[in-house]
This record gives C-alpha cells, sequence and structure tokens, in this order.
C-alpha cells in the first residue's frame, strides 16, 4: 500500500531575497529559478497494476527520467536542487538516473544533497556539480555483498521433501529448497558476478569524483564515512544542514540584485483531486473508470514485464512481489502490433524468470509484433532465465551496465510432504487409474515419473537454446560458454554476445526513434493501471489472495526486513508456478545484492 505521509514545508529566511515560485510566477519574476526536486519513496521499475487515486500515487523511473529531462528543456529553470532523500532504489536504476543528471548538468548545474545515502544514492550524486550532506549524517558505502537463503535444513526439519531436476551445471535456482549451503558452482557464478559489480562501483566514483582507483578503493574500505571523513576523502564536495543547503547553493544563481526564485516540488505529478469530505462524491470518484490515454500518432509503446512470469494476468504474491501475466503482456503486444499509430515496441523486462510455458507464449507474441514493427529490448534490474527467453523475441536487447542476464537453465521440481503429514499423525491412502495418476500427488515421485520430468525438462532445455541460436544467430560465438544456466552482468553479456550493447530506458527509446525515423514521438505505457472500477468490474489481474497490488502486502504488516522479504516473496512466487507447471524458467533471485 502506498503510504501518504504529511509533508511539512518549512520557509528559510534567506539573506539574499528568495521567491518561492510555482511554473507561473516564475515566467513573470526577474529572479534566477532554482528547481527544486526531492527524490523519495519506491522508485518503481513500471506502473502499478492498480490504484486508487491515479498515477500522482507513483514514480517509475520513467517518470524520474522524464522529470530530469523537463528541467534541462525548461528555459525558466537556471539550476536544480537536487534533493536524494533515500529513495528505495537498485543499482541498475542509480546508473541510469546518473547518466540522466549528468545529461542535465552539461546544460545546467545540478547541486546534490544527499540523506543517509548508501552506493546507489552516491552514484547518482556523483554526476552533479556539487554534492553536499549534513555534517551528523554518514555516507554508507561499504562496498557489494551478496546474501543467499537456503531452506534445505528446514524443510527437511519439518518433513517436506523437495524434488527437483535441473538442467545446467550452473542453474541455481533449485538451491534454496534442496540445500543448507550454495554448491562450488553456485559459489563461482556469484563470485564472478560481484566482481563486475563492484568493479563498476569503483568506476563510476572514480570518474565522476576524479578520483583514482585505488582512492575510491580506500575510501569504501574505511567506510561507513562521517561527515567530515567524506569531504576529506573526495566523496562529497561539503557539509551543510537541511535548513541552509538551498539558500547556499542558491548563491550560484542569484541575478544582479541578488535575488533568486524557488520551484518547490518542480515537475511532481498531480494526484487526482478527490474531494473526501464528502462521501458520496469520494465513492463516486472511486467508482469511475479512469480515462485511458490517447495513443497519438506517432508512438512508442513501452511494455513491461516486471516480476516473476506466470501465466493468466498476473498480480502480486503475498509478499507483495509482482507476478508479470502472460495473458496482460500478451493482450499488450497484440494492441501494438494492431495500432498503426504504435510505430516501435520497447520491451522493457525487469524479471527473474518463472513459467517455462508463460514464457514461450511471451516470446511468440514478441516475435509476432517484431514482423511488422521494431522491437527492442531494455533489460533493467535482471532479465534472466525466463527473463532473458521473452528478451529474446527482440531484434536488439540493450541492458543497464549493471543488469543480471543469462541463466539459460531449466529447473523442474515437486514439494513431496508426505514425511511431515507422518510426524503429524496425517494417515494418507493413495488409488490411481493411469500409469502416472499419481506424479503430482503429496508423496515423491517415484523412478518412472522421475525420468518423464527429466525428459521434459531438457525438451524445454532444447527448445531455450533453440530459441538462442535462432534469435542471436553469429552474434552468440561459442553457445556453450553462456548456458549450463551461467549467469551475467550486462558488461559480461556484451562480450559473450547475448546482450547487443550497454544502456539504459532512455537509450533503447533514442533506438526506437532512429529504427522509425521520428524525434518526436509519444509514449504509451502498456499494460494499462487499472482502477477501482475495473476491479470490481472482474477485468482486473489480482494477486494469489484475489487482491490487486496496491493492498498492503506482508511485509509492511510483518516488517521483514529486505532480503527476508525478497526471499520469501520469490520462494512464494515459484510455489505458485509449480501449482500448475512442473518446468520453470527461473534464476536464484532469492539471492540479495547489497550496494
Amino acid at each position: 500500500m502506498r503510504h501518504f505521509r504529511l509533508v511539512i514545508i518549512m520557509v528559510v529566511v534567506c539573506a539574499s531575497a528568495c521567491v518561492w515560485a510555482n511554473d507561473e510566477q516564475a515566467q513573470t519574476s526577474s529572479a534566477h529559478n532554482l528547481a527544486h526536486i526531492r527524490m523519495s519513496g519506491e522508485i518503481l521499475h513500471s506502473p502499478p497494476p492498480f490504484t486508487l487515486f491515479g498515477d500522482g500515487e507513483y514514480m517509475t523511473l520513467q517518470d524520474w527520467l522524464h522529470r530530469l529531462a523537463q528541467a534541462r528543456h525548461d528555459p525558466k529553470v537556471t539550476a536544480i536542487a537536487l534533493d536524494i532523500d533515500s529513495p528505495e532504489i537498485s543499482l541498475a536504476q542509480a546508473q541510469e538516473l546518473a547518466d540522466a543528471v549528468s545529461r542535465l548538468n552539461e546544460f545546467k548545474p545540478v547541486y546534490a544533497y544527499l540523506n543517509s545515502p548508501r552506493a546507489p544514492e552516491h552514484v547518482i550524486a556523483s554526476a552533479a556539480t556539487k554534492i553536499h550532506m549534513d555534517e551528523a549524517d554518514m555516507l554508507n558505502i561499504v562496498g557489494v555483498g551478496a546474501e543467499m537463503f537456503f531452506f534445505g535444513r528446514t524443510l527437511d526439519r519439518i518433513g517436506i521433501e523437495p524434488q527437483v531436476v535441473q538442467i545446467g551445471t550452473y542453474k541455481g535456482a533449485s538451491e534454496p529448497i534442496t540445500r543448507r549451503e550454495p554448491s562450488d558452482a553456485l559459489k563461482e557464478q556469484y563470485d564472478w558476478l560481484l566482481d563486475d559489480l563492484y568493479d563498476q562501483l569503483i568506476e563510476r566514483i572514480s570518474v565522476s569524483r576524479g578520483l583514482t582507483r585505488q582512492q575510491t578503493v580506500d575510501a569504501i574500505d574505511a567506510g561507513p564515512l562521517d561527515g567530515a571523513g567524506a569531504v576529506e576523502r573526495g566523496m562529497i564536495d561539503g557539509l551543510a544542514s537541511k535548513a541552509d543547503w538551498l539558500e547556499q547553493i542558491a548563491q550560484n544563481v542569484v541575478n544582479q540584485e541578488g535575488a533568486y526564485g524557488v520551484m518547490p516540488n518542480y515537475g511532481r505529478k498531480e494526484s487526482s483531486q478527490i474531494d473526501a469530505s464528502n462521501p458520496l462524491t469520494l465513492l463516486n470518484s472511486l467508482l469511475r473508470a479512469r480515462a485511458q490515454p490517447e495513443i497519438k500518432d506517432p508512438s512508442i509503446a513501452i511494455i513491461h514485464v516486471d516480476g516473476i512470469i506466470v501465466p493468466g494476468e498476473g498480480g502480486e504474491t503475498l509478499f507483495g512481489q509482482r507476478m508479470a501475466g502472460a495473458s496482460s503482456i500478451m493482450g499488450a503486444f497484440r494492441e501494438a502490433t494492431e495500432n498503426d499509430r504504435i510505430k516501435a515496441v520497447i520491451l522493457r523486462v525487469d524479471s527473474p524468470g518463472g513459467s517455462a510455458l508463460a514464457s514461450e507464449q511471451i516470446y511468440q507474441a514478441a516475435r509476432k509484433c517484431a514482423q511488422t514493427k521494431p522491437v527492442i529490448t531494455s533489460i533493467g534490474q535482471v532479465g534472466a532465465s525466463g527473463g532473458y527467453y521473452i528478451a529474446l523475441g527482440a531484434e536488439i536487447i540493450i541492458a543497464d551496465p549493471s543488469s543480471i542476464t543469462g541463466s539459460i537453465g531449466v529447473v523442474s521440481a515437486k514439494i513431496a510432504f508426505t514425511d511431515l503429514l507422518d510426524r503429524i499423525g496425517v494417515g494418507r491412502y493413495e488409488t490411481l487409474r493411469g500409469a502416472n495418476a499419481g506424479m503430482w500427488l503429496s508423496r515423491p515421485w517415484t523412478q518412472r515419473e522421475m525420468k518423464i520430468i527429466e525428459k521434459h525438462a531438457q525438451n524445454t532445455y532444447e527448445l531455450f537454446l533453440h530459441r538462442v541460436r535462432d534469435s542471436r544467430g553469429t552474434r552468440v560465438t561459442d553457445i556453450h560458454a553462456v548456458t549450463q544456466g551461467r549467469i551475467f552482468t550486462a558488461r559480461q553479456a556484451v562480450n559473450n554476445g547475448l546482450v547487443d550493447r550497454v544502456g539504459g530506458l532512455r537509450d533503447a527509446v533514442v533506438l526506437a526513434e532512429q529504427s522509425v525515423g521520428v524525434s518526436d514521438a509519444a509514449f504509451i505505457v502498456l499494460p494499462r493501471t487499472r482502477s477501482l472500477a475495473d476491479v470490481l468490474s472482474g477485468r482486473e489481474p489480482t494477486g494469489p489472495l484475489g487482491l490487486p497490488g496496491a493492498f498492503a502486502p506482508a511485509e509492511e504488516m510483518l516488517g521483514l526486513h529486505a532480503p527476508a522479504r525478497h526471499a520469501a516473496g520469490y520462494m512464494l512466487g515459484i510455489i505458485q508456478c509449480l501449482r500448475t507447471e512442473n518446468v520453470l524458467l527461473a534464476m536464484p533471485e532469492y539471492v540479495y545484492i547489497s550496494n
């Protein structure tokens, strides 16, 4: 559930003349204008499937890129005050935003302020002209770490026996439920992965801050750094209290009379205006179907695949993790294919995979669309296993430098719990008609059944390899070097041919516009966010509990920290997939990488 917070704005009396102005006031003011942008809260990969009060409830990465671009082109804006206030953000998102800040900083100075910063926030701020933080704050950059969770011992203790068929030496998606610790192959994978992520962090900070590589390594190894230590090591430029910061940087913006204007909350999306004092008006607003945006000519469609890939319409797990439904994504591709106003499609992938069948269906829909118009895949934080499978539907694949991709392999699993039933005194009797009728009962697989599953898994793996060969062609020179479940960062994947180039969503947009010969295309995001009216009419995709995605997930009610939340959410999504399918294209997304 989105939290609505009361924000108290304290107006500081400035030494120089200060004008607090909205956009219209700024047009008539002779003062130079400082656009104040506060970056906070969760930065979503894609719009949520459901909102109560409209688009103003959330901010996606695309929204933030647009907001920064708006400041770059706005002639009323002289400089930007970027208040980075502990947003929930991944390193991949931070890299895209840092590139946007860098482009903005080429035209107008950007002054960044950090609040309780970690590595992703510092990456964004490092692209600015100057960085400040409070002397009492701490720069919490300590490197890159991964935390893995294994439930094999837990399941053994309670009498549950996971049965798994794994195709691919490095395909570790089954390990969290079968092992007590990672295999040597999985350790090798994540040593390889973290080496590159750490190198990217060092490189980004060194270049942005003008430090040597060793200076950056020493600063990280000395972390967390207090304010004075961060200044001393060149990680930030100065210290300032939050109350004095705007006045301090405004001295670089004042006009000849020493005046400047502040444009608060610059570019913020507006929520729908709801009259909460009138219950009937409020109810009518909630029940009224939201008007869908018009598709202009020419337009580029951005189709989001966000979360575990599942059959059907998708939704969310109990712990709030997104599930991308094949039916919804296929419908989006169908609309994009049939609408002549849509000239090109960007398939934006943030998914660790999931259902093999659903992945194949989305791949086919993307492939069919690519026969009539350009389709470009843009991989965000993760596009691996089934997430990479669907990416193959496009002719060109680009990915954020720290994206995780690959994981070309297959896992089949079944949870047998007859031992648990015996421990708690539950009797069991089975009667069968058909040689394989007991395959999905609570007992373990027989040898005959195991062979059937292995054959099915191997066939799926061969189909995956066929999709890679068919889509990537000669770009992948050694198919065996990139398969067997191996995972890569985008930079590594470019070297082995799985990805064409490193770049973010903006790079995909530029490429899409170039492919159709336009420079001013409009954008439509698919699948569309639904309203309460859609829910009540039965048109809203729902989660396993029948609740749309905007309602409070379990991690908010239980107060789970991020590693446990990701592990539990992923496992719930995988279990839900196993209810209907016996072969999955899923990567070990339960690994939590901390920056």
